[in-house]
């Protein structure tokens, strides 16, 4: 008895979670239908990640204007990904490469062996 009992309560829970969950996603969805770009969210958006004023809004601007939408994400956090991004980006070109990720491994070794700490 006890076994059926603990698989019938497993399955209701498992109906209930997925329910919650498709609940949660439709709401998701039908915000996302709702949020609108305008022509000045546009123009506001044009140039504000890569920095090249064109007309033009990218994936990424579109992206991060969604999220900011949506209260996914802040102005905050951008920033600290675009400084985490610079600090890898060895040559600052704009895009990372293997070379750069090794680059910022041996800066990061050199830096533990030259710590006061690594005598110890």
């Amino acid at each position: 008895f006890i076994p059926l009992a603990v698989a019938a309560m497993a399955h209701i829970l498992d109906e209930c979670t997925t329910f919650v969950m498709r609940r949660r996603r439709e709401k998701r969805s039908k915000k996302l239908e709702t949020i609108k770009m305008t022509e000045e969210d546009i123009h506001a958006l044009d140039g504000n990640v890569t920095g090249i004023k064109n007309g033009e809004v990218g994936i990424l601007e579109y992206v991060e204007f969604m999220l900011k939408a949506m209260d996914k994400a802040d102005d905050h956090l951008f920033k600290e990904l675009h400084k985490q991004f610079d600090k890898l980006d060895a040559n600052t070109d704009g895009v990372l490469t293997k070379k750069d990720i090794e680059r910022r491994v041996e800066i990061h070794l050199l830096e533990l062996t030259n710590s006061p700490t690594a005598d110890m």
